[in-house]
């Protein structure tokens, strides 16, 4: 199989999500949104390939999607002022209109509408597996993902995800005074984000160095 031959780390973070069972694997996958339930899956090997294989295809969507949209918000910044000067636009309003407009147009076509259809690509593709009560455990996930994930990308996303939480954390304090009700909010919102995710990342660095210590 593809995944079980692929040096790739991502491939090894697709194998992390399935846990062996005497009769097949089981993937478990949360909903749609926050609060919906995880649904839980046996899946045998043709099952468990037809998932990697549409996830692998999903990140290569995503990534391709986002390029897109990045170059296109950067040839809007480009074209919009060039606009306005051509057409001798005085208003600053019709700057942000002219740029504001395309790269939410942008967007929905970019991220939204090809998010949406690969998200109900893959959750057909689950519906015609069958269901069990088995389940992952928060232990038994965290173990599968820190084997899988390399000790320098949880190293690199510790160190980013900290740097970040504690810039936009010193930002946050500096206009704490100045910043309206909202700001304040959304900045503790995404402050909070980045802690945790670097918490996150580095509990698996540990527990990854710990797994390998009870191995030898």
């Amino acid at each position: 199989m593809q995944s079980g031959r692929a040096g790739h780390w991502c491939e090894a973070v697709y194998e992390a999500r399935f846990k062996p069972v005497p009769n097949g694997y089981v993937f478990q996958i949360g909903g749609p949104l926050p609060f919906w339930a995880a649904k839980r899956y046996l899946v045998n090997e043709m099952q468990k390939a037809a998932i990697i294989d549409c996830l692998r295809s999903n990140r290569r969507r995503a990534i391709k999607s986002i390029l897109g949209y990045l170059l296109t918000v950067f040839l809007l910044l480009i074209v919009a002022p060039i606009a306005v000067l051509a057409f001798h636009i005085q208003s600053g309003g019709a700057l942000v209109v002219l740029f504001l407009i395309p790269a939410i147009v942008s967007a929905v076509l970019f991220l939204a509408v090809p998010g949406i259809r690969d998200m109900w690509k893959f959750y057909t593709l689950l519906s015609t597996m069958p269901r069990t009560a088995q389940r992952i455990t928060l232990r038994e996930s965290s173990e599968l993902h820190a084997k899988a994930a390399p000790s320098w990308l949880l190293l690199v996303q510790t160190i980013f995800y900290g740097s970040l939480s504690l810039y936009v954390t010193s930002i946050a304090i500096e206009s704490f005074s100045n910043a309206t009700s909202l700001r304040r909010y959304v900045e503790l919102v995404v402050a909070v984000a980045f802690g945790v995710s670097a918490i996150w990342s580095g509990y698996l660095l540990v527990l990854k160095s710990k797994l390998k210590r009870d191995k030898s």
